[in-house]
């Protein structure tokens, strides 16, 4: 808890200091003025009223009955949250508190990562700059690998001894999954293919039920091995369960745990199939409804636009995303790519050109073409997606798409490149801007936007 609780007066140190709220102090001359400006006003205090009532520093404004303070944190965004917190220990020990739910916070977004380094870079959208926060010495050198529900997925790889973790990068909480290698076909992996990208070309995809992991109905869902391997735990468990639920000619693409409980499967069959499929997976004492949502849409490549040195493929590919709506419907997201002609050793970079929104139907399976989110927006990467309302935030506008993707699949690129494929869809004139600054990625490098909290 201790070293928990250093790391999160850290991180918070360093957002403190590099972002616009305290432009021009570090952490350390912030304390420093909150304690000399609390003393002069104590001194103040018992000048003006020496001859009414002996001043008691037990008292007062540092002794907020705990039920007024969680009433009040409740109402505070997380950056308020934080500076409320540094008043005092006892104002700290309430605002600090991870069950206590306060406002919610404008997105982060965590860019490409060495999986050297000490550090985490991300930017948020409250003030569009970047921000490094520091990692615990316990998973130094992991590589990042996505979020679900304000966790990051962080694994250290060692071969067979490879770990993986979720980090809560604001509390520094860290809690470990169980190993891979208890999933039977990582051991095999790692004889045949560790050298080419290490556990990048084994891990595709996580998703909790729940952000808080505290909870004993809280599960993890994964896919593993090549999209094949669908796989579940519980924090705390000392090995994965697996589930075969696809047969040779298909894949999973995205997991999605709904409001209701529901595990979701994004599945591409190469071979038609109904549209949606539920099935029940037993998993330790309990049922697990799964719902294969299979998607076979059809994409027809239009003309080829050519320019003075190279030519663009319209519409030459798309990926799918599973998400829920605020409104608690499923939704099927399809990103339409270009594909055009690039220097990158004859690696192809597919250039976003929109995105279609499509909702299931949950009587028929069928996917029902939406031509507006209302009240809003979607942020979207192929590693941590969720949807937000608008309305809550002075940030955000409605009907639009965040999405943060890769134009060239870093798992094939052996050296360094840049990507353009950060901006917004507006659905309402159906153009992308690319708003946000081009980032260098490197193979096996991940990108994901996630919401911060306490716990």
């Amino acid at each position: 808890m201790s070293e928990a609780l250093f790391l999160a007066y850290q991180n918070l140190g360093d957002y403190l200091s590099l972002s616009s709220w305290f432009p021009c102090f570090t952490l350390k001359k912030l304390l420093l003025q909150l304690r000399e400006s609390s003393d002069k006003k104590r001194k103040q205090y018992e000048n003006q009223t020496s001859s009414c009532f002996e001043y008691s520093s037990s008292s007062g404004w540092q002794r907020v009955h705990e039920d007024i303070m969680e009433m009040i944190v409740r109402r505070l965004s997380l950056r308020d949250r934080i500076r409320t917190g540094l008043a005092c220990k006892s104002w700290n020990s309430v605002c600090m508190r991870g069950h206590i739910r306060g406002a919610q916070e404008a997105p982060w977004l965590v860019l490409p990562q060495d999986p050297n380094c000490k550090y985490m870079s991300v930017t948020n959208l409250a003030d569009g700059k970047v921000h490094k926060l520091r990692l615990p010495k316990r998973i130094h050198g992991s590589r990042f690998y996505g979020s679900s529900r304000g966790w990051l997925i962080m694994i250290q790889e060692k071969r067979l001894n490879s770990k993986m973790f979720l980090f809560n990068p604001v509390s520094g909480a860290l809690c470990q999954l169980p190993p891979l290698a208890t999933i039977p076909s990582f051991k095999e992996f790692v004889e045949t293919e560790w050298d080419l990208c290490g556990t990048c070309l084994f891990f595709n995809h996580i998703v909790l039920s729940t952000s808080d992991i505290n909870n004993s109905e809280c599960m993890v869902a994964a896919i593993f091995d090549n999209f094949k391997v669908l796989v579940m735990c519980r924090p705390g468990d000392k090995t994965w369960s697996g589930f075969q639920v696809l047969d040779e000619n298909e894949r999973h693409c995205q997991l999605l745990f709904s409001s209701t409980g529901k595990l979701y499967s994004l599945a591409i069959s190469y071979i038609k199939s109904e549209l949606i499929q539920p099935r029940t997976i037993k998993f330790g004492d309990v049922e697990v409804e799964l719902i294969l949502v299979y998607d076979n849409a059809d994409w027809i490549f239009s003309d080829i636009e050519y320019h003075n040195d190279y030519k663009i493929r319209l519409n030459g590919e798309y990926d799918s995303f599973l998400f829920e709506s605020t409104n608690n419907e499923v939704l099927v997201i399809h990103q339409t790519k270009d594909e055009g002609d690039t220097d990158y050793d004859d690696y192809q970079y597919f250039r976003t050109a929109g995105f279609e929104v499509h909702k299931i139907d949950p009587e028929t399976g069928d996917f029902l073409k939406e031509q507006s989110l209302g009240d809003q927006t979607l942020f979207l990467s192929s590693h941590g997606s969720f949807s937000l309302r608008a309305s809550d935030f002075i940030e955000l506008d409605r009907n639009n798409i965040y999405f943060a993707t890769n134009g060239i699949d870093p798992l094939n690129v052996h050296k360094p490149f840049t990507t353009r494929e950060i901006g917004i869809f507006c659905l309402d004139n159906e153009r992308v801007e690319r708003s946000f600054p081009s980032v260098q990625e490197s193979m096996g490098s991940r990108m994901s936007w996630f919401t911060p909290s306490l716990g």
